[in-house]
């Protein structure tokens, strides 16, 4: 790596100092390191908000995509109907079994009946 286009021309002179030169070179590539890191850390900054803005938007579809089916499931007469069946017929078969309990109850020799 030819590192002359780096170092000022004052320090390229004959007989100049070697240190000097070196040091020099150094400060710039540490300088040209600096700025390239520097960028490379903004941009993944600005995809990394990119990437989270569009994160944020996908939920928020989802919650409202989520509280429309639930209205349109809680507000549908059909659920509605087959809620209210299903109460009816649970209620009748609590009822029956209600009843059927009352008779074991009653008859100390239902289990000897079978």
């Amino acid at each position: 790596m030819n590192l002359s286009c780096l170092i000022p021309c004052s320090v390229q002179r004959p007989g100049g100092d070697l240190v000097t030169a070196a040091q020099s070179a150094m400060q710039v590539l540490t300088q040209k390191g600096n700025e390239a890191m520097n960028k490379a850390k903004e941009t993944v900054k600005q995809k990394g908000r990119a990437v989270t803005q569009q994160a944020c938007s996908a939920i928020i579809t989802a919650e409202q995509t989520a509280g429309d089916i639930s209205s349109s499931i809680i507000s549908s007469s059909c659920i509605s109907k087959g809620a209210s069946w299903l109460s009816a017929a649970l209620d009748r078969a609590s009822k029956s079994v209600a009843e059927l309990g009352g008779v074991k109850a009653q008859s100390p020799n239902f289990f000897k009946q079978k």
